[in-house]
């Protein structure tokens, strides 16, 4: 029997870690360096964005601050008392925004920009009080509502339960930005948005996949025991299931294999198939992965192997050594 003493772990995964990162380092600045720019349409993306933010500050359900982040107003856990719900400060990126009424932008968005995004009419002043605040129900502890000179006032129907007031007019203030973020008009800016983002970031995967070509199989092809820049710097090397020299064409199965388990696979189990490929290396002798079995293929380290072509080759350095045995 020849002598193969098997990749540890520690060999392993570094050998894999340094490829994986020379091969996405290089597929990002080829990305970002030229493709990306080649690629990707600002100027129609950044319109777009300047558009949804007029559609947001038209609703008046968000504030938006200097640096163009956008926040629903209803989203700010610092309201906590009815007070509150009719004038508060609230700070967006260090900017302040001072009195801000939270019921009189509800209340303007239902009567004023319900219809406008999508709704079949916009509401009244008595509609809004009993379809969206549920006026006189246990539910919002609402009692009354008065709109006078500008200015809101509640009356509520139990006054120890201020909590519960708050908490829904916050909900129904979610529900209404939630309404304008899934109207038409936004909805149709933000996912053409997001074709352009994507349209671009889809030349990762050829890129990826090219990169992966060449450290990945066209450099093993070129050593003896199927080595990557990886498995080189940590002394590893492939050889077939039965301890032989590893048939180059089997390379291509082999790296076919690992881009579906490790990459694809890996990408829509969120790294659940990588995690259960690798922990395969505690539980077999052999140290082999789940691409491993796939092409018929083990890793094992090159300082102190001794190998064969084939079964014959280990016959006749057998019959040339006198022996039918050695190694260990």
């Amino acid at each position: 029997m020849h002598y193969i003493l098997f990749a540890n772990i520690r060999k392993r995964m570094g050998a894999r870690i340094f490829d994986f990162i020379i091969t996405v380092g290089l597929t990002c600045a080829v990305f970002f360096g030229f493709v990306y720019k080649a690629t990707f349409n600002e100027t129609l993306y950044t319109e777009n964005l300047d558009k949804l933010e007029e559609l947001y500050d038209k609703s008046g359900l968000y504030i938006i601050s200097n640096k163009g982040n956008i926040t629903c107003i209803g989203a700010f856990t610092a309201i906590n008392e009815l007070e509150e719900l009719t004038s508060i400060d609230l700070t967006s990126d260090d900017e302040k925004f001072d009195n801000v009424n939270l019921t009189e932008a509800l209340y303007s968005f239902y009567a004023n920009e319900y219809q406008f995004f999508g709704a079949d009419y916009n509401l009244t002043f008595d509609i809004f009080k009993t379809n969206v605040l549920q006026v006189g129900k246990e539910v919002s502890n609402i009692k009354d509502l008065t709109y006078e000179n500008g200015v809101f006032t509640y009356t509520l129907i139990d006054e120890e339960k201020e909590y519960q007031t708050v908490a829904f007019v916050k909900d129904a203030f979610i529900e209404a930005a939630d309404f304008v973020t899934n109207s038409e008009k936004v909805r149709t800016l933000s996912n053409e948005n997001d074709n352009l983002m994507f349209s671009s970031l889809y030349y990762l995967i050829p890129i990826f996949i090219g990169f992966s070509l060449i450290f990945d199989l066209i450099i093993p092809l070129c050593f003896k025991e199927g080595q990557s820049l990886g498995k080189l710097i940590f002394k590893v090397g492939i050889l077939s299931k039965d301890g032989y020299r590893y048939k180059k064409y089997m390379l291509i199965i082999r790296w076919i294999a690992y881009l579906i388990v490790d990459m694809l696979l890996g990408i829509l189990t969120f790294g659940g198939s990588i995690l259960i490929s690798y922990t395969m290396l505690l539980f077999n002798k052999r140290k082999r992965v789940i691409h491993d079995y796939i092409s018929g293929s083990m890793v094992v380290d090159t300082k102190t192997l001794l190998y064969f072509k084939d079964a014959a080759e280990e016959q006749r350095f057998k019959e040339k050594m006198g022996t039918t045995s050695y190694g260990a």
